[in-house]
């Protein structure tokens, strides 16, 4: 696998001088790669052996060279080539990668940039090879090959490169991609295949573009080379799917240790005198800043023991003990692979300042670098994990480094704002005040990507960050960069002091891209429900608040459906104590968003939410709670939002549910749960709805017991049930309990004072 662009640069600054062996596997992503052949079409990966078999129907035996001549003989090369003008290949994605693989491969200088052409589509078959050879060169400009084999079941066929170090051996893989890249005039082969099919794509590789001139070689243009690539090229991706960015910052630790006081370009020690003159004098080539900085370093290595080769040998032990392991000191385990590592800027001296600040800046590890790896130094402290079940053994270790931190200049603004958003926020809202916009856009242009990062740093001084970023938007004037700015905050950011803000960006964007805005605000809920049902039962301050009717009214407009099918759940659900609760806690925010329609006259939202609350009997709960917010309004307000109209109803609904005649004593009916038409239910649902039943016994296996436990917990009904564990299966005995008289009772209570309540409040 290559090195990255920081790794590489590490090592040039360490003075590393890495043996050059003109050949090395090189990383190919199989994702995004494509393979169409014409005759046949695309050929997925793992090739399979009847798509081999189309290959070779399509080709014939390959040719190669001796000096002048081209020669075909099945003794020196015996294998298949498809006409290479039918075939199509190539990744969507990711070849400037690879062509970056292929020059540390092979060695080249990091401003060399390598380009590749498509030579041949190669099957072997069982018993074919290739004999020891060097291939010939196309072009003048042509440095050397990259051979891709791709996904297949086979045994044999290994590419064997002989190098003054020896020979090495690559193999092809069954499910992923495999490359190596060689200088041409290796001498290398083809071993005989045993097995399946190898398939083959050669690509020629040539040198881009002309000869740099003289003054452009040497270790300064290297590291300037390599700090222009880790600021243009993602980073590499961490999982399947990530969609790497540039970093915006590089931090290469130094060898010694420094405190803050230390930290000054002259009291440098050792090696890191001689790198960090060579950084440097690189960054201003490639017009970066740099800062010394302090971090800490946390390590957590995943360990083995020394004496025994690892935890894995237990297994095979006999005498092996979980607590002999557990006892195992730090002392006797060595460490095996690093499992997670973080980096933290503690403190720097930027050139923006003549002090120390104290950034607490997180950094991304794969923007990390260093000639000298933390582990081979002593850390400050130590813990110890030992072997927990399916984890093994683990050894977290912190360290202190000095640091040079690099960032290109464009970047000074992303660079200081991840530090300190409010300090962005300033600083854009004085430039724009004297009038500097087209460097203010420039800057916001470079945090786009993290900008909504920032914005959630600022925790509970969103509030006034939006403000101040209403502001920003406004006096951009720039639509485009105004909602990129703005997108990340949520509508329940909103407060009557944004009234005059929102209506000035408005009022310079239009209708469309505000009405845009709002909707990506009122779909981003953070976490729970509770910030938003604060923030509805205060919408109608805000209402009240704007000037403009239409922004008040698309607010409730997009903020109804959310709370709709909150609602909508919640009746439908079983008459439970948990979801009575929810239906109260519902009454606030509704009472919220009714009153803020009836101001807006979003009568269509109004008469929604009013016919939601009387379309279930147990709607009453939210009913009531709505109607005890109502209580204060303005009368105004309670007209408008026809809250007279709501009170009626539940005065209603209630009188009905008192004039129903008592439940007596001989009657242990239950209305059974809903959800579930199956056959257990409805014996279970018989049992319930018989008066004269109370206890059931029902001989049912265990996955059927479950069943109806669960059946029976979650509506909360008044039944136990107990397993008889004897014969089989074992007999559930379900049981009504006098709850069921005692819920009532307390039921018709509620009933009556909720009446008086209402009735008293709502005349």
């Amino acid at each position: 696998m290559a090195l990255s662009a920081p790794d590489e640069l590490a090592q040039l600054l360490g003075g590393a001088t890495p043996p050059v062996r003109g050949h090395g596997a090189v990383a190919l992503p199989t994702e995004g790669f494509r393979l169409t052949v014409d005759g046949i079409g695309d050929i997925a990966l793992p090739v399979t052996p009847a798509k081999a078999k189309a290959l070779i129907r399509l080709a014939s035996p390959a040719a190669y060279g001796r000096q002048e001549e081209t020669l075909v003989d099945a003794t020196v090369r015996d294998t298949w080539q498809v006409p290479t003008r039918g075939v199509h290949a190539g990744w969507a994605h990711g070849f400037e990668e690879i062509m970056e693989s292929c020059r540390v491969a092979l060695g080249l200088r990091p401003s060399c940039a390598l380009t590749a052409e498509l030579h041949s589509l190669l099957v072997y078959e069982k018993g074919q090879f290739f004999l020891a050879h060097q291939d010939s060169e196309k072009r003048d400009d042509m440095v050397g090959t990259l051979v891709v084999t791709l996904p297949s079941a086979h045994q044999g066929g290994d590419l064997i490169v002989h190098a003054a170090d020896g020979p090495t051996a690559y193999a092809g893989h069954r499910h992923e991609l495999s490359g190596v890249a060689l200088y041409g005039d290796l001498v290398h082969e083809v071993t005989p295949l045993h097995s399946g099919y190898r398939i083959t794509l050669t690509y020629n590789l040539f040198r881009a573009g002309t000869e740099a001139p003289t003054h452009a070689h040497g270790p300064v243009a290297d590291a300037s080379t390599l700090l222009r690539r880790h600021f243009t090229s993602p980073l590499i991706a961490r999982w399947s799917g990530d969609d790497p960015k540039p970093a915006t910052l590089l931090v290469y630790h130094l060898d010694h240790h420094y405190t803050p006081r230390a930290m000054a370009w002259t009291r440098l020690k050792g090696r890191d005198v001689a790198a960090v003159e060579l950084l440097r004098e690189a960054a201003d080539r490639a017009d970066c800043e740099v800062a010394l900085a302090l971090t800490d370093v946390h390590e957590t290595w995943n360990a083995i023991s020394g004496d025994s080769g690892g935890y894995r040998n237990r297994w095979d032990d006999d005498s092996w003990d979980e607590d002999d392991y557990d006892d195992e000191e730090e002392d006797d385990l060595e460490l095996d692979s690093l499992a997670d590592s973080e980096v933290l800027i503690t403190h720097w001296r930027p050139p923006w300042t003549t002090g120390v600040e104290e950034p607490g800046l997180r950094v991304d590890t794969r923007a990390v670098c260093a000639f000298t790896p933390s582990h081979a130094l002593t850390p400050y402290d130590s813990d110890h994990q030992g072997y927990m079940g399916n984890y093994g053994n683990t050894i977290d270790r912190w360290y202190h480094r000095g640091a040079v931190v690099v960032w290109p200049r464009r970047l000074r603004f992303a660079v200081r704002a991840e530090v300190s958003t409010s300090w962005a926020i300033r600083d854009v809202r004085e430039r724009l005040s004297r009038g500097e916009r087209e460097s203010v856009a420039a800057d916001l242009g470079t945090v786009r990507s993290s900008w909504g990062a920032h914005l959630r740093s600022l925790g509970q001084d969103r509030t006034a960050g939006l403000a101040d970023v209403l502001d920003i938007a406004d006096r951009l004037e720039d639509a485009p960069l105004a909602q990129s700015l703005l997108e990340t905050f949520a509508i329940d950011d909103l407060r009557p002091e944004h009234a005059g803000p929102l209506e000035r960006v408005h009022d310079r964007y239009g209708e469309t891209w505000l009405q845009t805005l709002l909707t990506e605000w009122a779909d981003r809920i953070r976490y729970d429900h509770s910030t938003r049902d604060d923030w509805l039962v205060a919408l109608p301050d805000l209402v009240i608040a704007l000037r403009a009717n239409a922004i008040a009214t698309s607010m409730v407009e997009l903020t109804w459906p959310g709370l709709r099918s909150r609602l909508r759940a919640a009746l439908d659900a079983a008459s439970t104590r948990r979801w009575r609760g929810v239906l109260s806690d519902l009454g606030r925010p509704v009472a919220g968003l009714l009153r803020a329609a009836a101001l807006t006259d979003a009568h269509v939202v109004r008469d929604e939410i009013l016919d939601t609350l009387r379309s279930s009997p147990s709607g009453i709960v939210a009913v009531v709670a709505t109607l005890q917010d109502a209580s204060s309004w303005p009368t105004a307000d309670q007209e408008a939002a026809k809250a007279c109209e709501l009170a009626a109803y539940a005065q209603e609904t209630l009188r009905a549910r008192l004039e129903q005649p008592p439940r007596t004593l001989d009657d242990w009916s239950i209305a059974p749960p809903q959800g579930c038409d199956c056959p257990l239910c409805d014996t279970l649902a018989s049992f319930l709805t018989d008066r004269k039943r109370v206890s059931f016994e029902w001989p049912i296996a265990e996955a059927k017991r479950a069943h109806i436990h669960g059946r029976i917990e979650s509506a909360e009904l008044p039944v136990t049930h107990k397993t008889r564990r004897s014969g089989r299966p074992y007999t559930l005995v379900l049981t009504k309990t006098a709850d069921l008289f005692v819920r009532e009772i307390d039921d018709r209570r509620d009933a009556e004072m909720t009446l008086d309540r209402l009735v008293a409040t709502w005349r």
